[in-house]
């Protein structure tokens, strides 16, 4: 990851001392994302699963390097928070139908009993990297563009928000739970993803963005454990920015 970033910030460093134009912008917005649970196996009705989205916060810089008229070729580095939120009711002796939860490392000494309602909200933090390829057109004050393009996202964290509540005898916790703790990782170190934006820069520097990003990796890094279950993120986002270094052409 650290050779990979020293690449990113080598190739901006070059792109601002080549004749391209070039332009810089801060970027401030915010994720709303789920997690896509794909099994192998049939989810019984009376689970009771209902997911929810997760809202964080995306900040970062994006450059933006003209390669042909209108058409430009955009790196960036964000710290983005993703996640998602999961209700349902806890079915003993029937296979796992959320990630993360596992007796042994991750539970204690702490029991879900059959019928529990449980909401686990798993929270991650990465260091995104978009590489998109957009299209501007003259429209009004400004310019529309759209475009996509591959994201290489790195996890600096990974927590877990475990909230479980028995009404009949009581056997109820809501903690917090470090799921990189140490050596032994629950969650996959890199999701590399398929990015599409659209959106709006005005002649004087301010742009707002709708995007989509399509988490193509497996979270599920214990293989041993979630043989059934394939994870990944599907995140809609909006950002705000300022460009630096004049309107593309």
């Amino acid at each position: 990851m650290k050779k990979l970033l020293l690449t990113a910030a080598s190739a901006l460093l070059f792109a601002g001392s080549a004749n391209a134009q070039v332009r810089f912008a801060p970027e401030v917005g915010f994720n709303m994302s789920k997690l896509n649970y794909n099994y192998d196996f049939d989810v019984a009705d009376d689970w009771d699963v209902d997911d929810k989205s997760f809202t964080g916060i995306r900040t970062g810089v994006a450059v933006d390097i003209c390669i042909a008229n209108h058409l430009t070729l955009q790196p960036g580095i964000y710290y983005s928070r993703r996640g998602g939120e999961r209700n349902f009711t806890y079915r003993a002796n029937r296979p796992a139908i959320t990630p993360f939860i596992d007796q042994d490392r991750v539970l204690g000494n702490r029991v879900i009993l059959d019928g529990s309602a449980v909401q686990p909200i798993v929270i991650l933090s990465y260091i995104e990297i978009p590489l998109l390829l957009n299209y501007y057109f003259d429209a009004g004050p400004g310019q529309f563009f759209i475009g996509l393009g591959p994201t290489f996202s790195f996890n600096v964290g990974s927590d877990l928000h475990l909230k479980v509540n028995n009404p009949n005898n009581g056997a109820n916790f809501d903690e917090e739970i470090d799921l990189n703790d140490g050596d032994d990782r629950l969650v996959g170190g890199t999701d590399i993803g398929l990015m599409a934006n659209a959106g709006y820069a005005f002649d004087f520097g301010l742009f707002v963005r709708p995007f989509y990003n399509w988490g193509l990796s497996n979270l599920s890094k214990d293989d041993d454990l979630y043989t059934n279950i394939d994870i990944n993120t599907r995140t809609f986002g909006v950002g705000f920015g300022w460009w630096f270094g004049g309107k593309n052409k």
